[in-house]
């Protein structure tokens, strides 16, 4: 895992979009444009994140990133109810390479030529990463059968400066949909942010003060402000966890919690996680943008960011669960909150990440089928130092009701 981690990491890794305030609803954006407050609301209503069953799902293939994403995909894929559409977007290459490789890797997954249904292909138009859940939001239609394009993905400002995967990766929402035209549409929001920033559950909206600190540029410097343009553009109620960037643990949402239903937020507990794991543990795997070893933190202050978070949860009415996690620096993390959910005919199903450490692999496991879920479980030790697992790979276009 460690050879080639540098390349990778490039290739691969994880980045915060920063840009111009921008809004469109079509597909080429422009440098100028109202503010968010001042922005049309986006049509639809963001997907939630656990509430009905999975109806259609986009992921990524990238040829290159097989190392990190494979035995995710192996796990998963094939464990998707039969009636799931499939949309995959792979990088552009000569000759069909790219296509040709996604078929004959999905020909290894399990069952031979699994998923066994069509996967609908789209070509990206640069050289993308496997990430795909960061790159849009996701609306689906206030009414059924609302016509041509009523899956909504809902992409940040175009990020300023930014590298040629970078790019592409903002792209990728339009490549999409140019590809999918009577499926798919665009609207492209004056804000900063990845998909992973923002959770959605029972009628309300979940950010942090980390998503503060990257739109202060727009005029959002405070929760308040943050709320105020989030409850215009989405007409769902807003909870800002955390007063400034730091109070609450940092990176994306999905790596210290997750909202299931019914009220319940599950959030992660380094405390446990060093019980099992032990305070000096090292896992072995070293950091692809230091080069040097992965080591724990289980500071003060990093306990605190948690403890924050569930105050702010309850505070806000959630009922938190605690569930064991293993944070490193700001952006690493054993995290079992980084899965994906569905509720279908009244089960609740949770494919949640496992990282080859059996006693806090069957710890969260139990804390999951404690409230209810059937876990299917998805080895993602390959995937973590790499700043996501399961989660940030694929992204839920579309659930039904």
């Amino acid at each position: 895992m460690r050879l080639g981690m540098r390349t990778l990491a490039i290739l691969l890794g994880t980045s915060v979009g920063v840009g111009v305030a921008v809004l469109a609803l079509a597909l080429q954006p422009t440098r100028r444009g109202p503010a968010a407050w001042e922005s049309a609301p986006v049509e639809g209503t963001l997907v939630d994140e656990a509430a009905g069953p999975i109806t259609r799902l986009a992921f990524h293939y990238t040829p290159g990133g097989e190392p990190i994403f494979a035995e995710i995909y192996r796990a998963f894929l094939p464990s998707l109810d039969p009636a799931v559409k499939l949309l995959a977007l792979v990088p552009p290459s000569e000759d069909g390479e790219a296509r040709a490789k996604l078929a004959a890797f999905l020909a290894t997954l399990p069952g031979g030529d699994a998923p066994a249904r069509p996967v609908q292909v789209a070509v990206a138009s640069g050289p993308i990463s496997p990430w795909s859940k960061d790159r849009a939001l996701v609306t689906n239609p206030d009414r059924p059968g609302q016509g041509r394009g009523s899956i909504r993905m809902v992409a940040p400002a175009e990020p300023a400066g930014a590298w040629p995967q970078r790019l592409a990766d903002w792209n990728a929402p339009m490549d999409l949909a140019r590809a999918f035209p009577t499926e798919l549409a665009v609207s492209i929001v004056p804000l900063d942010f990845d998909a992973g920033d923002f959770a959605i559950t029972g009628g309300r909206l979940l950010v942090d003060a980390n998503l503060v600190g990257k739109n202060a540029g727009r005029g959002l410097d405070t929760p308040a402000k943050l709320k105020q343009a989030l409850e215009h553009l989405f007409r769902l109620e807003v909870v800002v966890l955390g007063e400034k960037p730091g109070d609450v643990p940092r990176h994306h949402l999905s790596m210290y919690l997750t909202p299931l239903t019914d009220g319940t937020v599950l959030l992660g507990d380094p405390r446990e996680g060093r019980q099992i794991v032990g305070a000096g543990w090292v896992p072995g795997e070293a950091s692809p943008d230091s080069g040097e070893p992965l080591r724990p933190d289980f500071s003060p202050e990093t306990l605190a960011r948690f403890d924050r978070a569930g105050k702010a949860l309850e505070a806000a009415g959630f009922k938190v669960v605690r569930v064991p996690t293993v944070p490193f620096d700001d952006k690493t993390y054993l995290a079992y909150t980084n899965g994906v959910f569905e509720t279908r005919a009244g089960k609740k199903i949770a494919w949640i990440p496992t990282f080859g450490l059996p006693e806090l692999d069957a710890r969260a496991r139990a804390v999951y089928q404690g409230l209810g879920w059937e876990v299917r479980p998805v080895p993602s030790r390959a995937a973590f130092p790499f700043h996501g697992t399961l989660g940030c790979l694929v992204n839920v276009l579309e659930r039904s009701r």
